[in-house]
């Protein structure tokens, strides 16, 4: 009979205090261990990654974000996380989902959230060429189009009865 054990480790073999990278110890440290038969295979490899869901207390993250919780294992000199790959990150149901190749001391290390404000840049259009503008539609300013807008430098020459014609087209007659 071939299984799997979950064992939260007390006194972790890895030093928690010295976390990967810009990661803090995210307050879990637990052991997955395969067996058959009763016999403990070690740090076993799988042909194919295993599918694991692990729930996680997020009072233990304290400031960290659960979104940026990340898994590692201790791979004798320090937390690794080659082989792992995050599959889904459940902050509802506090479940993370991975894949792992072996099984091994595992620890879950996160980030403080990433508080980026969200800004909307958009473009200002406008048909001034006086910079002052451009800041009064930056403020939010409604700029009059009539009072200020640049006059052509040349006056293109108006054909009037053409724009007669144009506006009240005249129907040509038709034979019968």
């Amino acid at each position: 009979i071939f299984y799997l054990t979950y064992t939260p480790v007390i006194t972790p073999t890895g030093d928690v205090s010295r976390p990967p990278g810009s990661f803090s110890f995210a307050g879990m440290v637990f052991d997955l261990s395969a067996f058959v038969n009763d016999t403990d295979l070690g740090h076993h490899e799988f042909p194919q990654p295993l599918t694991l869901v692990i729930s996680y207390d997020p009072a233990l993250l304290g400031d960290r974000s659960e979104q940026l919780l990340t898994p590692y294992y201790w791979n004798g000199t320090a937390w690794a996380k080659d082989g792992l790959s995050i599959t889904h990150i459940d902050t509802t149901a506090h479940r993370i989902t991975f894949q792992v190749w072996h099984l091994s001391e595992f620890a879950l290390f996160a980030k403080p959230p990433q508080n980026i404000p969200s800004y909307l840049f958009l473009p200002v259009v406008t048909n001034r060429s006086d910079p002052a503008a451009v800041l009064e539609a930056a403020e939010g300013a409604v700029p009059d189009a009539t009072e200020s807008a640049p006059r052509p430098e040349v006056e293109a020459p108006v054909d009037e009865p053409a724009l007669e014609e144009a506006a009240n087209p005249v129907p040509e007659s038709v034979e019968t």
